[in-house]
């Protein structure tokens, strides 16, 4: 499997019966899920659909990303392109965007995927 996703860097959570792939510089985004040898991701793939805001392009991309209601496109597709920090985690990742400025809001996504069983956990932890 590409170490890629249309262009963008991913990094991978695998045991022996899944595989995360998640963006390493934009998001924070899980983009690809796949159980066992099956090359079929069973995320949305929507790379090239976007709007432009007033802050830029807004990339659709498919997969997981956080939001925040209300849905408006003032607040909610601010472009998450650039600016992730990636943190080890015992039995995962962490996720960690830039502060949105608009909104004063930090999204996080914790990844954690079970050493031995086909489970994983994608909490959104509170921000202060």
């Amino acid at each position: 499997m590409s170490d890629d996703f249309y262009g963008l860097p991913t990094a991978r959570l695998s045991n022996a019966h899944l595989h995360l792939d998640y963006l390493t510089t934009a998001g924070p985004r899980l983009v690809r899920l796949f159980w066992g040898d099956d090359e079929r991701n069973w995320l949305a793939e929507m790379p090239q659909k976007f709007w432009q805001t007033d802050y830029g392009r807004f990339y659709i991309r498919g997969g997981h990303r956080l939001w925040h209601a209300p849905e408006t496109a003032a607040r909610t597709y601010i472009p998450d392109n650039a600016g992730l920090t990636v943190t080890p985690l015992d039995d995962g990742v962490r996720l960690l965007a830039p502060t949105e400025a608009v909104t004063g809001i930090q999204k996080q996504l914790d990844l954690h995927l079970h050493p031995h069983e086909p489970q994983n956990a994608v909490p959104h932890p509170d921000q202060p």
